[in-house]
């Protein structure tokens, strides 16, 4: 019990050779030296009582300071969060808009090349047409193939971003714990 409360500033252990002690024993003399011993331990005590009561006060009102600090870090985290949330879905949305537009592009391109194909081997075709549809068809090939690394650049696009994100979120964490 000495050690709990000597940590505590202004907590004193009770010495009867103090100076307050003896001022207040001496003014209390009359009553005999153990009762004007015992009021004065009882007063030194009910002090000390005093000063663990407004310590008890500060340390509540540091207690309710640092947890308003948090909760108004929390929330701001939070809403750093939704807010980057927000961000990613409107993302996702428009890129796969895009993925799905490119599909169907390369969809109707396909049977674009499914129907020139089969066009060159109809039997009425004169060589000059014929040789337009092969041109044709290298043309349309090659736009599918660019279609494809235009869609390989969006998707390593979408994971650059997501891996940027994720970083973010681990800096928003870091802050966190730093705080």
């Amino acid at each position: 019990m000495k050690s709990s409360f000597n940590s505590l500033q202004g907590i004193e252990e009770y010495n009867p050779n103090s100076l307050a002690t003896r001022s207040l024993s001496n003014s209390l003399f009359p009553l005999g030296n153990v009762v004007s011993d015992s009021i004065a331990k009882i007063c030194h005590y009910k002090h000390q009582v005093k000063i663990l009561e407004t310590e008890e006060k500060r340390i509540l009102e540091n207690a309710k300071i640092e947890h308003h600090r948090i909760d108004a870090t929390l929330e701001t985290c939070l809403k750093q969060i939704e807010s980057q949330k927000e961000i990613t879905e409107k993302k996702l949305k428009e890129i796969s808009k895009s993925l799905e537009n490119s599909h169907i592009e390369r969809l109707k391109l396909l049977d674009t090349i499914n129907n020139v194909t089969k066009a060159i081997s109809a039997p009425n075709l004169s060589s000059e047409c014929k040789e337009k549809m092969y041109s044709s068809l290298s043309i349309f090939t090659k736009l599918l193939a660019e279609m494809g690394d235009k869609e390989i650049i969006k998707l390593s696009y979408i994971v650059n971003d997501a891996e940027k994100r994720l970083g973010q979120n681990a800096t928003t964490k870091f802050l966190l714990d730093a705080k």
